[in-house]
């Protein structure tokens, strides 16, 4: 009989890559809803933007771009904008990143908030691409200019510390190589 987490000949719930899926997922989630329930007009960030520097920066690019997907899903619902609008743009900014940014060091908060400010510019960007292109224009450049100014103070702010935070958890369940001498 096999116990929970038991090896079945492929990832199952409770292998380390599906846990840090689900953990960074679920605090997305939570984070979303902290965010929804806030009311802080002046700082506004967009969090799926920022949870995708993380990911462009910690995950391979299979996870990081189904995490991306996943992320902008949820974005999704809470927006209120075009079904897969947030989606759409979440996997564009990070294949992006990926294609430009080398893996920096996440201890770095200037390089980390730089790089949450331009990818929330290149969100804005990809948007509006993405609207022109399909529709339904709810999140055209008239609708959208007044928040500018907003969220990318929120990616300048928050930026590094939602990474940290990520960051947090994700090291918590990845799995350790060795455990030295005496093992565990």
């Amino acid at each position: 009989m096999s116990g929970l987490g038991a090896d079945r000949g492929g990832a199952g719930p409770f292998e380390p890559a599906t846990l840090r899926a689900m953990a960074v997922l679920a605090l997305a989630l939570v984070l979303f809803l902290a965010l929804s329930v806030v009311r802080a007009p002046t700082v506004r960030p967009d969090l799926a933007t920022l949870v995708v520097v993380f990911l462009a920066l910690e995950h391979d690019l299979v996870s990081g771009l189904t995490l991306s997907a996943a992320v902008g899903y949820l974005s999704d619902q809470f927006s209120g904008l075009g079904p897969g609008l947030d989606a759409a743009t979440c996997v564009v900014v990070f294949l992006v990143l990926r294609l430009f940014v080398a893996r920096i060091v996440g201890g770095r908060p200037v390089m980390v908030s730089v790089l949450a400010v331009v990818a929330t510019g290149l969100a804005f960007v990809v948007r509006q691409i993405i609207e022109m292109v399909v529709g339904p224009n709810k999140a055209g450049l008239a609708a959208m200019a007044p928040a500018l100014p907003s969220v990318v103070l929120g990616a300048a702010g928050l930026g590094f510390v939602v990474y940290r935070l990520f960051r947090l958890v994700d090291d918590r369940l990845r799995p350790r190589e060795s455990y030295g001498m005496g093992g565990r």
